[in-house]
């Protein structure tokens, strides 16, 4: 079964020298590289202003930003998760544990590549636009979209 469900997840955008965002993400339970000097963390935000204590500690050009309501995770579940993603976007998925960044359905996201699931975080504004062309393009696959959002807890699990 192909499942689409929408994550609760906190983001926080940090920028610094490669070497303080190479420490953050050693630490981070999910963090996706974007560049050498921004990193985006994804979990709680009750640790932002630890995080940003430690950036600024070791390189006090750093700032952390709390882009939560700038983005939406979605979990793609099930056997015909690559299935579907093919008909998304042509992004070559690399072997799992990786992150790969382009466009999926005409929009720019950040994609993880886990064993049992692929997790898409895209620009808020346009999420619903990601579920719509998901279930259109892939109809035949019979998805199942998750109605309300999974707790924070379980989505990074």
């Amino acid at each position: 079964m192909l499942e689409l469900r929408r994550l609760a997840v906190d983001v926080i955008g940090c920028f610094a020298s490669k070497p303080v965002l190479d420490a953050l993400e050693a630490d981070a339970q999910l963090a996706i590289r974007v560049a050498t000097d921004e990193l985006l963390l994804l979990g709680d935000r009750n640790s932002f202003s630890a995080i940003e204590a430690k950036m600024i500690a070791n390189d006090s050009g750093s700032i952390a930003f709390d882009l939560t309501s700038a983005y939406a995770l979605w979990a793609l579940r099930g056997d015909g998760r690559s299935e579907a993603f093919c008909r998304l976007s042509e992004i070559r998925l690399p072997d799992p544990p990786a992150m790969s960044q382009g466009l999926i359905a005409r929009m720019p996201a950040k994609v993880i590549v886990r064993a049992e699931e692929l997790l898409l975080l895209v620009p808020s504004v346009v999420s619903h636009s990601l579920s719509e062309r998901l279930l259109t393009a892939c109809a035949d696959l019979h998805p199942m979209k998750g109605s309300d959002l999974v707790p924070e807890t379980e989505a990074l699990a």
